[in-house]
């Protein structure tokens, strides 16, 4: 939703912070020409230990009408 775009880039802006206060060593919010932020962060590992790659979705969902929530 276009209209939500401000609410996604903070979304984006707040999970490079969480990787930022754990020490991660670069964090970068990069995006596609016309598309969402996408956070990307790296941590080296000790020498020879596997790669790790997480992927997540942190964008904003419209959360329409409360009363309709249950969890």
């Amino acid at each position: 939703d276009p209209a939500r775009a401000a609410e996604v880039q903070r979304s984006a802006e707040a999970v490079a912070e969480l990787f930022r206060a754990v020490g991660f060593a670069t964090v970068d919010i990069v995006s596609a020409a016309g598309g969402a932020p996408a956070v990307i962060a790296h941590k080296p590992g000790p020498e020879g230990a596997p790669t790790v790659l997480l992927y997540a979705h942190h964008d904003v969902q419209p959360e329409n009408d409360h009363a309709d929530w249950d969890s």
